[in-house]
């Protein structure tokens, strides 16, 4: 009797998985095996490191634009219309060095893209917290999507997360509801308010933790920004001299720069900066570009945070990108560093705006 139960139980189990594995192959809500023009997917903040994999593989383009959350407002539109290209763009927000290595990599083996526009955010080859080099704080990378075996196939096909973004997706087409189109996929703009006063409740809210966890000295000493960044993306670069990487430095608000120093990393950092401009001129597949001494990171209105900025700062990127503005070159870099370290003198002394820093008291009970 108990055998028999057993093998009922089992071929419950089985026919189960076999209807779930059956429903995500139909749906492939993250692109894994094709893309459905019919379906309406989702591109959000936390799907990134799920769907860009298929992307990548399906998707017709010649230029990729890759990056952290500094590329996530670009228009692919936009991008396409300006740089004259056929683009997608993949983000991985608050992505580690390591994850953009194997996003690459994966990207380059789809021999598709003839060029790749970086937005490259020191932040990502930040010594990391886990031996892996994934981002400490987020779920595990599913490695799973950057691979075509069985094995990896399978886990795609029974996992929960696969399921569960199906039914969305199912949901979603079936009621016709509006769903983010993929030139505005991954951007956030439309529900921030960029002005001085999200800037000050950004800055008032830091404490002491935020300060320790966001620039311990530790993980942005320049031997592990240095390390980092040749292991997990200068490589790649040496290893494809027949794509041409388009690179920008962007431009976070003076007072990021500000909040780096008081945590006495500001020197490491415009050092890895200083390191990877002279490193990258000598490179003749990379033209990069420098936006971090632009007289609007002094301009609030341009900002969310204090390094977040719009998508008109987006736009304008790619425009000073195609009339080859704030290019660094191996004749300008000297004038140019020269400039970098006088701003960093800049950024140690100038304050955030007085009523930055003060907080109105509540009133007191009678």
């Amino acid at each position: 009797m108990w055998e028999k139960n057993s093998f009922k139980i089992l071929a419950i189990v089985f026919i189960v998985e076999l209807m779930i594995m059956s429903a995500n192959w139909f749906v492939d809500p993250f692109m894994k095996f094709r893309v459905n023009p019919d379906l309406k997917y989702f591109y959000t903040y936390a799907d990134e490191r799920y769907i860009d994999s298929g992307i990548a593989e399906h998707m017709y383009y010649d230029t990729a634009v890759v990056g952290t959350s500094m590329i996530e407002n670009f228009n692919i539109n936009d991008v396409d219309e300006v740089m004259n290209v056929k683009s997608v763009k993949l983000p991985f927000s608050g992505g580690s060095g390591h994850e953009f290595s194997i996003l690459l990599n994966h990207l380059l083996s789809q021999k598709k893209a003839n060029t790749i526009i970086y937005g490259l955010d020191y932040f990502a080859y930040k010594n990391q917290l886990r031996d892996d080099g994934f981002k400490m704080s987020e779920p595990p990378f599913p490695t799973e999507m950057y691979h075509n075996d069985l094995l990896s196939n399978l886990k795609y096909l029974i996992s929960y997360k696969t399921l569960q973004q199906s039914y969305f997706v199912l949901e979603n087409t079936y009621y016709k509801r509006v769903s983010k189109a993929y030139e505005n996929a991954f951007c956030w703009y439309q529900e921030c308010k960029f002005n001085a006063e999200a800037v000050q409740n950004f800055w008032r809210d830091r404490n002491e933790t935020d300060r320790k966890n966001k620039y311990n000295k530790k993980d942005f000493n320049f031997a592990a920004l240095k390390k980092n960044f040749d292991t997990e993306f200068l490589s790649i670069i040496n290893a494809n001299q027949d794509i041409r990487f388009i690179i920008f430095l962007p431009p976070y608000s003076y007072l990021s720069w500000k909040h780096a120093d008081e945590t006495g990393s500001l020197d490491n950092i415009i050092k890895f900066q200083e390191y990877v401009l002279k490193t990258l001129v000598l490179c003749k597949n990379v033209r990069v570009y420098d936006f971090q001494q632009e007289p609007f990171i002094y301009d609030f209105t341009n900002y969310k945070d204090l390094y977040h900025y719009s998508e008109k700062i987006n736009h304008l990127i790619l425009e000073r990108i195609q009339a080859n503005k704030n290019l660094v070159t191996s004749q300008n870099i000297d004038r140019h560093l020269k400039r970098l370290h006088k701003e960093g003198l800049k950024w140690k002394t100038i304050q955030a705006p007085k009523e930055f820093d003060v907080i109105e008291e509540e009133d007191e009970e009678d």
